[in-house]
C-alpha cells in the first residue's frame, strides 16, 4: 500500500524539523529543528506568523501556552515568548526559509537538558500560572517542578527519596537505580480517599521504567530532596532505554 499524497507541505526550514505542535485551537502550527529554528504557520494561509532562531543548539519542544510560546532547547535554555505579533507579508517567490521575525522574548529560564528530556507544562484552564515540569538542574535522574510565570522552584528533586543519584551504583542503597528521566508529564487528579485534587507526575526512565508519583499534601506547600511525594506504582515494559514520545498522557 503506496503512501497517502500530503496536502501540503511547508518548507520553512533548512534543518532538520525534531519536532511541531498545534494551538489548541488549531489555527497555528509549530515546527522547531535541530538547529535551534522555530517557525509560527498559520493553518489558514499556511503562511509564516513568525520565524526565529530560538536557541542556539537543537529545540527539544515548542508549545502554545495562553498568549505565550514556551521553547526547550539543548542549549540548557527554556525560553518563553509573547504570541503576539504581526503576520508576515511576503511575496510568493520569497523563500521562507530565510526569513527572520522573532516574537517578543518575555523571560527565560536555565534548565538541565542532558538527558534530551523534553519540557512538560500543566495549566488550568482560564487561568495565567502554570506548572513546569523539567529534569532537575543537578541530578538528571529527578524532576524539578516550577511555577510559570514566578520563575519560582514549588518541588525540587521528585523521586530522589526512592531512586540512587546518577552514577551511584551502592549494593547496599535500597532506592532504585534506573537512570536518567526521559520524559515526564504533570498533571493534577483526585485522590480516592481525598477530595482536593493533588499533583501527579508520570515519568519513563532510562531503562525503560515509568512511574507514578503523587503529591500528598497541599500542592503549594514546597518540598526538597523529593519528599512529600509517594511512589504509586511502576512498571517496566520496555527493556531499552526510549524516550515514550507522548505516551504516557495516555496510561492513566
Amino acid at each position: 500500500m503506496s503512501s497517502p499524497n500530503p496536502l501540503h507541505i511547508i518548507r520553512s526550514h533548512q534543518a532538520q524539523i525534531n519536532c511541531v505542535a498545534f494551538s489548541e485551537d488549531n489555527e497555528r502550527l509549530y515546527s522547531a529543528d535541530i538547529e535551534g529554528w522555530v517557525t509560527l504557520t498559520s493553518t489558514r494561509t499556511l503562511r509564516p506568523l513568525a520565524r526565529w532562531r530560538a536557541h542556539t543548539e537543537s529545540t527539544l519542544a515548542v508549545q502554545e501556552w495562553n498568549e505565550s510560546i514556551v521553547t526547550h532547547g539543548r542549549d540548557h535554555k527554556l525560553h518563553v515568548w509573547s504570541r503576539t505579533v504581526q503576520p508576515i507579508v511576503v511575496a510568493e517567490s520569497v523563500n521562507v526559509e530565510r526569513i527572520v521575525s522573532a516574537p517578543p522574548l518575555l523571560y527565560s529560564l536555565d534548565v538541565n537538558a542532558l538527558n534530551f528530556c523534553k519540557f512538560d507544562l500543566f495549566a488550568k484552564v482560564g487561568e495565567n500560572t502554570a506548572v513546569l515540569a523539567v529534569p532537575n538542574l543537578i541530578d538528571s535522574n529527578y524532576i524539578d517542578l516550577w511555577d510559570l510565570p514566578a520563575r519560582d522552584r514549588l518541588h525540587a528533586a521528585v523521586g530522589k527519596q526512592y531512586l540512587q543519584e546518577s552514577g551511584a551504583d551502592a549494593s547496599n542503597d535500597p532506592r532504585l537505580k534506573l537512570g536518567a528521566a526521559m520524559t515526564v508529564h504533570v498533571f493534577e487528579a483526585v485522590p480516592p480517599d481525598q477530595g482536593a485534587p493533588r499533583l501527579n507526575l508520570l515519568v519513563g526512565y532510562e531503562d525503560g521504567s515509568v512511574i507514578l508519583y503523587r503529591r500528598e499534601q497541599d500542592n503549594r506547600l514546597k518540598t526538597v530532596e523529593g519528599q512529600g511525594w509517594t511512589l504509586l506504582w511502576r512498571v517496566r515494559e520496555h527493556v531499552e532505554s526510549g524516550k515514550y514520545s507522548n505516551i504516557l498522557r495516555f496510561v492513566l
